[in-house]
């Protein structure tokens, strides 16, 4: 070590390692420039995998919270990338920007770039990907409240297939009773030796969750112990837990860990009961028996804004629009709101005024509705174009004050149509060269006239011409106007 000038030296050249990798591979297979790629998302809800590396805390560049970790590669390389969802979430769809541009959507997406979790990215530009997730909202499955004395067994709400059956032993009563709980429940007399067998299916469901309450009298049996079943026949025994001669006591069970739990017409559950640490004679009480579950891939969206209205600006008498992209589970309902209040009939994606008075004028927003919950948008205004439209000076009544002037102009006062000027152009058999020509801003959804007045004065019968180009980006516009001496 001390031969190559010491550690610093050492270091150095392990720093810089990578580098000179990369631009020999740079050099050897004519590779672009490098490009960076920034990926987000809520790391509560998913991960993202770049390329074949996941990116979490333990990820070069990563923090505990990784996102949003940046990465470089090189210039049109594809870079793969798959969103995957945690437990209780589900992909909803992949917003890209390459240099703060937002790409077209793709594979038939709307209102994202793809709803495919595993996309390919050529990297022209600095790029962005976010990955969203939603939440699966949790619903019941089945569930026994046990409140009908005359069929204890039979279940207060199933999505389908569940089934309470008792096997009990000599002198085993099954009753539903409100003794020693606040509301009617299942009373197990004489326990030892009862099988409680619950059919759950969880067809289309993810992550089963159980609840009950639970409890003995003096003499009942001291232990319960559940077991499930993934096939309808074979059954895993989970251990064994006490029961107090006490209030009730919540017990959960969590499967949505255990293989084969999910999605399986087959699952199920039983209770069976010993005597350690109570008695055999006495009884064994339960209530509220729920099965929890998540919906499938496409099942509880809730509503989300994916892009919100914009401020507008609108001249009086010309027209407006708001307009909102939004998705979510089912069907959307909007209400759109002027001022906070409710506008009636204003219930679609997009809102339209379309004569615009100075009254229009405030706060607007959109309330974006489904089965699972609501969303508002944040409040955009609406303003109102001052004076007489978007042109500088438009009578000339301060000259040429506002406009870009060249050739042959000047301002008169004989016969304006408005105020006490007008322009004059190409004046007593001059070079038709005059050019008046003014910049302004538009906005883009937005309708704009533009109006002007025109005479001529002609020293012999020939025509006069005046041309109107309108141009942006590009051409929009042309037209050329002709007048003819009479008299």
């Amino acid at each position: 070590m001390h031969n190559w000038g010491g550690t610093t030296y050492a270091r150095n050249i392990l720093v810089r390692r990578n580098g000179v990798r990369r631009e020999q591979l740079r050099s050897r297979f004519s590779l672009g420039s490098d490009r960076a790629i920034t990926v987000l998302t809520d790391a509560v809800k998913g991960t993202i995998r770049c390329n074949e590396m996941m990116v979490n805390a333990s990820t070069p560049g990563a923090s505990a919270n990784p996102y949003p970790w940046t990465g470089k590669y090189f210039q049109n390389q594809p870079v793969t990338l798959e969103a995957v969802p945690r437990e209780g979430h589900v992909f909803a769809g992949w917003k890209v920007r390459t240099n703060g541009v937002d790409l077209p959507p793709v594979n038939g997406s709307t209102a994202y770039y793809s709803q495919q979790p595993l996309i390919s990215l050529s990297l022209a530009g600095t790029t962005t990907a976010e990955a969203v997730f939603h939440v699966i909202p949790k619903v019941d499955l089945h569930v026994w409240t046990f409140s009908d004395a005359a069929a204890p067994l039979v279940p207060s709400f199933t999505v389908g297939g569940g089934v309470l059956t008792a096997t009990p032993a000599a002198e085993s009563i099954i009753s539903a009773t409100s003794q020693g709980f606040t509301s009617a429940h299942l009373r197990v007399n004489n326990p030892i030796g009862t099988v409680l067998k619950w059919a759950l299916p969880t067809t289309g469901y993810q992550s089963p969750k159980l609840s009950f309450t639970t409890r003995r009298s003096g003499s009942g049996a001291g232990t319960q112990t559940l077991s499930y079943t993934v096939d309808g026949s074979s059954w895993t025994a989970l251990p064994g837990y006490s029961v107090g001669d006490m209030d009730p006591q919540l017990k959960k069970f969590d499967f949505s860990t255990i293989p084969g739990t999910s999605n399986n017409p087959n699952f199920g559950v039983s209770i069976e009961f010993s005597a350690a640490g109570g008695g055999t004679v006495g009884n064994n009480r339960f209530d509220d028996f729920v099965l929890t579950g998540v919906g499938g891939s496409s099942e509880g969206f809730f509503p989300e804004i994916v892009t919100p209205p914009v401020a507008v600006a609108a001249a009086v008498g010309g027209s407006a629009s708001f307009q909102v992209t939004a998705t979510g589970s089912g069907t959307l309902s909007y209400q759109w709101k002027f001022n906070g209040s409710d506008l009636p009939g204003a219930n679609g994606p997009g809102y339209l005024i379309p004569g615009v008075t100075a009254a229009n004028a405030g706060s607007y927003q959109v309330v974006v509705s489904n089965t699972y919950g609501s969303v508002t948008s944040g409040s955009v205004a609406l303003s109102i174009l001052s004076g007489s439209g978007l042109l500088t000076n438009g009578s000339f009544e301060s000259g040429f004050t506002g406009w870009n002037t060249s050739g042959n102009l000047g301002i008169t006062t004989l016969s304006p149509t408005d105020g006490a000027n007008h322009v004059a152009m190409n004046d007593i058999n001059r070079s038709p060269n005059a050019v008046l020509s003014q910049a302004f801003t538009t906005l883009p959804g937005q309708a704009y006239t533009l109006t002007f007045h025109m005479g001529i004065v002609a020293y012999n019968s020939n025509s006069q011409k005046l041309k109107v180009d309108l141009v942006g980006s590009s051409a929009l516009a042309s037209e050329t106007f002709t007048m003819v001496k009479t008299g």
